[in-house]
Parts: C-alpha cells; sequence; structure tokens
C-alpha cells in the first residue's frame, strides 16, 4: 500500500494516511511490483471516496516484425507450383512486466482463385532459429489454429488454443501451410492486427481486461507466377445414351488448356485397353468394334468419313465450338475435316497406348487464357451386337512444344 499525496505525508498505522497532510488517496497495487513514482489519475477530489480504491497494473504485449525485421516476410511464395508446402506469415511476439495467455486470428485479405479447402494442414510454428524458415526439426506449433474461413475474397484463420507467453522473450513465429490447386494470378495476402491478438496477464489476473497490445507486423502476399505454366481440363466422364442398333447415338468432351508457352502444346488420346476400348461390363471378351485406330503421322493423319466402318467407336476433333488455333492445319487441309458436315468431317478410332503418333491437337501458339477443343464421339452398332452394360476408358495427355 502506498500513500499518494502531494506532501508525501503518511501515517503510521497501516492502510492508512493522514488526511491533515492533503492526502490524494491510498493505492492498492495488485500483480507485478511498480515504479513506486507513477502517478495515478485519479477520477475524484475526496479522500473518503478513494480510500482503499484498487489499483490494478497490467503488462504489455509487443507485436514485430520475426527476427525484428530480420528476416521480416517473404512474398511470393507459390512460385509456379499448382500446389505448395511453404512459410507464408512471419511475426514475433514479445511480453513485458508479466507472462501473457494468449490468442490470435490471422486475417485473409485479397484472395482471388483460393478456396477455403485449397489451404490445409496450417499452424503456427516456433521459429527456434530465427532464419525464416521451418526445418524439418522445428516441430513445435502454438495457437492450434483451424481451418481458413474464406468468402468474397477474404477471410481469417482463427488461432484459439490459448499459448502462454513467458515475460521478456522473444517469440518468432510462422504460419506454414499447404497450399493446393493453384493456378497461374492465385493471389493471398496474410496479415495479423493487435486487434486480433488477445492476451491476458497471468500476474495481473485481469480477464476481463485485456492486455494492451501495440506495434505491428507487415502484411505479405503471395501470387501463383505466371512463368512456365501448362493447366489442363477435361468436363468428366462420358456417357453414350441407349443404343439401338443401326442407329446413331453421339456424346462430347469439353477440353481445356492455358499456358504461357510461347510455341503452345500438343494433346495426345489412348486407349486404356488392349484389344478394344469398349467392353462388355460381365464379359470383357464381349467387344464393342473400334474404327481404324487415328495416326497422326504423314501430311493430313488417316482419319476418314463416319461413313467408313459405321458401326464402330469412333471420334473426332469437332471445328464448331473449338478454338481455331487448336483445330490442326495440314497444310490447307484439315486433320478433322474442313467442317462438320456429314460430307467432310473426318474420324478415326481411339489408338492403342503403344502407338507412336497419337496426337489430336497441335497448337502451335500460346494460349494465356483459357482455351478449348471440343472432341466428339460417335457409336453404332450391328444388330448382331449382345445386350448389356459396356464401358470403357480413354486417356488424354497435353504436353507444351519445345
Amino acid at each position: 500500500t502506498y500513500c499518494v499525496s502531494s506532501s508525501a505525508v503518511a501515517s503510521s498505522s497501516p492502510n492508512t494516511c493522514d488526511w491533515s497532510a492533503t492526502t490524494v488517496g491510498i493505492i492498492n497495487w495488485q500483480g507485478y511490483a511498480a515504479d513506486a513514482t507513477t502517478t495515478p489519475n485519479l477520477a475524484t477530489t475526496s479522500p473518503a471516496d478513494i480510500t482503499n480504491s484498487p489499483l490494478r497494473v497490467k503488462g504489455t504485449l509487443t507485436l514485430a516484425e520475426e527476427g525484428g525485421g530480420t528476416p521480416g516476410q517473404i512474398t511470393d511464395q507459390f512460385a509456379g507450383d499448382a500446389a505448395t508446402t511453404t512459410e507464408l506469415f512471419r511475426f514475433r511476439l514479445t511480453p513485458n512486466y508479466e507472462n501473457a495467455s494468449t490468442t490470435l486470428t490471422l486475417d485473409l485479405s485479397s484472395v482471388t482463385g483460393i478456396a477455403s479447402g485449397d489451404i490445409t494442414s496450417g499452424n503456427i510454428y516456433v521459429d527456434s532459429d530465427t532464419n525464416g524458415r521451418i526445418s524439418a526439426d522445428e516441430t513445435t506449433t502454438a495457437f492450434g489454429c483451424g481451418s481458413p474461413s474464406i468468402s468474397a475474397g477474404s477471410g481469417t484463420i482463427a488461432c484459439n488454443a490459448t499459448t502462454t507467453l513467458t515475460v521478456s522473450t522473444n517469440y518468432d513465429y510462422i504460419y506454414k501451410a499447404t497450399v493446393s490447386n493453384l493456378t497461374a494470378n492465385d493471389t493471398i495476402t496474410f496479415g495479423l492486427s493487435t486487434a486480433k491478438i488477445v492476451a491476458f496477464g497471468l500476474s495481473s489476473l485481469t480477464y476481463t481486461s485485456r492486455l494492451t497490445v501495440s506495434g505491428s507486423a507487415s502484411n505479405v502476399a503471395h501470387t501463383a507466377d505466371e512463368s512456365g505454366y501448362l493447366y489442363f481440363s477435361i468436363d468428366g466422364d462420358i456417357s453414350f445414351p441407349s443404343v439401338t442398333p443401326g442407329t446413331l447415338v453421339a456424346t462430347t468432351s469439353i477440353l481445356t488448356a492455358r499456358t504461357n508457352n510461347s510455341t503452345g502444346f500438343y494433346i495426345t488420346v489412348e486407349r486404356n485397353d488392349t484389344d478394344t476400348t469398349m467392353d462388355l461390363s460381365s464379359d470383357a471378351s464381349v467387344n464393342i468394334s473400334d474404327k481404324t485406330a487415328w495416326d497422326s503421322g504423314g501430311a493430313c493423319g488417316n482419319a476418314t468419313a463416319s461413313t467408313t466402318e459405321p458401326q464402330t467407336l469412333q471420334f473426332r476433333v469437332r471445328l464448331s465450338g473449338t478454338d481455331s488455333a487448336n483445330y490442326y492445319n495440314c497444310g490447307g487441309n484439315y486433320w478433322w475435316g474442313i467442317n462438320d458436315t456429314t460430307a467432310s468431317a473426318k474420324f478415326a478410332g481411339f489408338p492403342l497406348p503403344s502407338a507412336s503418333n497419337k496426337t489430336i491437337i497441335n497448337r502451335s501458339s500460346s494460349a494465356t487464357a483459357t482455351t478449348t477443343a471440343i472432341v466428339l464421339y460417335n457409336l453404332n452398332v450391328s444388330s448382331t451386337q449382345q445386350n448389356g452394360v459396356y464401358n470403357g476408358g480413354i486417356t488424354y495427355t497435353i504436353t507444351t512444344n519445345p
């Protein structure tokens, strides 16, 4: 107990002051031993109103760059990868005057192309050697981060497992996670504000009053690179409608690609089975006949009109819906015909896996915006074809041109 007095005259009795000496009040200090010269700002001038008034003295918490500024943040950790496990955000916390029981929430902003589920296995690690990376032997984690919540270009990562920070100790932390499904220009910014750090002093025990958090750590942005990328997708499995012998049925696949390779790409196709593409589900020895397998060797390949070998499974790249640069021009003619009419459209069967010339699309220029090709599948069977459900598989492969 301290007497705070304009003339600094104290009574010899415990916890009392000599009011005749214009004493201001009695202050009961709780928590760590504060500087006795601290002057409180009392809200009253009546000694009777403030006698034995409690004043709890609390510590503080400081937020700063990891390592006190070195190494600080490192931007653009996505490179050109479709998925990466890397360090994403770095910061330092230092409790002052007392130990601090602490939780926090990371901020996510300027998010483009990255969904909540794309960030997995994330946690905050102690960077014990303060080199800005989490090595294999740095396994200590803190704050118990949950899954990200991202919506409309922003979000948070709540880290609500209480972590005790020891007074006057610098704690260097790094948030590290796996980020998947990255494509060019996907981006996200990580940050941590003092308002999102909740700390309570373990000496002052003021659980209804948080410690003051000051300082800052820089935000950091990560963007997937444009250099050297190639992306390819197919719209999913395909199914033919029920087949009546002698009646043609058809379906399609949509192939999309994107690359900044200046010489473009080529796409090959092959059937997964060595005898025919489609077999009876209950008996693989019962097959649907394939049209003569595609061979892209020679000037314009070997595709022929659909009326050739009509009762077969056959395919072609359709001109309608296919970007012109993806529809291969072979010296003024085209692999798949000059148009989509019955008279001009050309078809072939699916090549064997061992075939050498399986290229069905050969683009000679970059496609920095998504480019599309439509593959048409025709199927017809004879009246002697055994009834039942048939299935099979084909594989598309895309490769950048040299």
